[in-house]
């Protein structure tokens, strides 16, 4: 049982990660009424710093509200654009609640101009980014935090970067324990967990946070760890952090029944909805698909067939009926998001 397993006690806090085209303003939304008071932090999705500080439309937009509780990630490779950006920020949007910077990103187009994960090959820029927003920050009641990786195939300096942090006064670091060259493939390396200590700055996991045995492995790590990211693991399954803080405190994770799915299918694309076209609400859904159509029964012939709908009702109601009708194939059969 749950409850025999979890001997820790800690309380972690559950944090919706920043993904690139995905934890837009819907999305965000989505997570917080699926989750209610089990999500304790909430990130954007990553944002151009020299957008930000040029005053960019386009970058400009993907702000958010200025009444949303949120972190707003920002990335580049100059410690005045991040600063300025951090600037704007908390100037006009008093209902953020921190900068976090990218340092992890591994796309090479993010790497090649020397932002994301580059970061993490030049230790003394990094310095200089953190000390500048430090200063922006200093005063605010605001936090700062950094994403990083564990580092460079052969340069894997995760133990130097965590350092810098913790003794330039950042307050958490998000923690990936894959490396730059891995992208998203193979394992996060959990085990280099037993090498950090920290003074103040705390450690947040982000990795392979798909179910509830993923999340109890975290949880063995607690002397370390104190906040948990999902990330892929949400899709199809935004209460995937609700799970966790079940477990966490030793209970069962509720069951998801067929009607509270349906129900969230149609809520997540009329949120999205609000922000795009149904063109591009459309493109933004489909990424979803496989996470809504998970353990189903002969998926791929049937995941197919709804990629290759060209209209978001059309779609919509093949998903449903597609989930549906594997649930009426077995009666009683309900969704579990464990």
């Amino acid at each position: 049982m749950i409850g025999e397993k979890m001997n820790k006690k800690k309380e972690f806090k559950l944090v919706l990660a920043p993904m690139a085209g995905v934890t837009n303003r819907a999305y965000r939304q989505l997570i917080r009424e699926t989750n209610f008071e089990a999500v304790d932090i909430i990130f954007t999705e990553m944002i151009n710093a020299t957008g930000i500080s040029r005053l960019d439309n386009g970058t400009l937009n993907l702000l958010p509200d200025w009444d949303e509780s949120c972190f707003v990630q920002i990335y580049g490779n100059n410690a005045l654009d991040l600063s300025r950006a951090a600037d704007y920020i908390l100037t006009n949007y008093s209902k953020v609640e921190g900068i976090d910077v990218n340092a992890a990103c591994p796309v090479r187009k993010v790497v090649r101009n020397g932002s994301g994960s580059a970061l993490l090959h030049d230790p003394d820029k990094l310095k200089e980014i953190i000390k500048q927003l430090r200063i922006i920050v200093e005063g605010t009641g605001k936090s700062l935090s950094i994403k990083i990786r564990k580092g460079w195939e052969g340069y894997e300096n995760y133990l130097e970067v965590i350092n810098i942090c913790d003794q330039l006064g950042v307050d958490f670091v998000s923690f990936h324990g894959r490396t730059v060259e891995q992208m998203y493939s193979g394992n996060a390396d959990m085990t280099v967990l037993d090498k950090i200590k920290t003074e103040r700055c705390e450690v947040f996991w982000t990795g392979d946070v798909f179910s509830v045995e993923s999340i109890q492995n975290i949880a063995e790590y607690s002397d370390v760890v104190s906040g948990i990211l999902f990330a892929r693991g949400t899709f199809g399954n935004p209460w995937i952090i609700s799970d966790a803080k079940e477990v966490l405190n030793g209970r069962e994770p509720k069951s998801i029944t067929l009607q509270e799915k349906i129900d969230t299918i149609r809520r997540h694309v009329e949120l999205l909805l609000e922000d795009y076209s149904p063109l591009k609400a459309l493109g933004q859904f489909k990424r979803f698909i496989a996470g809504y159509t998970k353990g189903i029964r002969d998926v791929r012939q049937k995941r197919n067939a709804i990629y290759r709908m060209n209209d978001l009702n059309e779609l919509v109601e093949l998903l449903i009926t597609t989930i549906s009708a594997d649930y009426d194939d077995e009666p009683g059969k309900i969704c579990s998001s464990k």
